[in-house]
């Protein structure tokens, strides 16, 4: 990522590489993020209880505090993108009328807020990194 956003030619078609690095960039973000969660999860940290369910909002929130971050530093606005599927993904996963066994409506209102901060911050980046 550092190496394509201080290249000026590797920066002259963003098509074909910073986006598709700032969105494989944001992926391996995520990806990263939830492993550490499973892995707790693995370890005997039942997601159902308290402690991990302020983990787990622990672990949304980095992920988006490290997007942010990351497209701050870097001005690839693909970066944010994966994050912002990710949470959409969780929306309609713990959505009241899934079927999901491990659905909670608190973790849904939290997950909603995250995403809508995510999106507002996404978009006033975006606003900064256009002027």
């Amino acid at each position: 990522m550092k190496l394509v956003s201080s290249n000026l030619t590797l920066r002259d078609n963003v098509w074909i590489l910073k986006y598709p690095v700032g969105l494989y960039t944001g992926w391996i973000l995520v990806v990263s993020l939830v492993t550490f969660y499973s892995y707790l999860v693995s370890l005997g940290f039942a997601p159902t209880r308290a402690g991990m369910f302020l983990t787990g909002i622990g672990v949304l929130l980095s992920i988006l505090a490290f997007a942010c971050y990351l497209f701050i530093m870097y001005g690839n606005h693909m970066i944010m993108i994966a994050p912002l599927i990710y949470f959409m993904g969780l929306l309609t996963q713990h959505h009241p009328s899934s079927n999901f066994s491990l659905r909670h409506p608190i973790f849904y209102m939290v997950v909603a807020l995250i995403f809508l901060l995510a999106l507002a911050l996404y978009i006033r980046l975006l606003r900064y990194q256009r002027k």
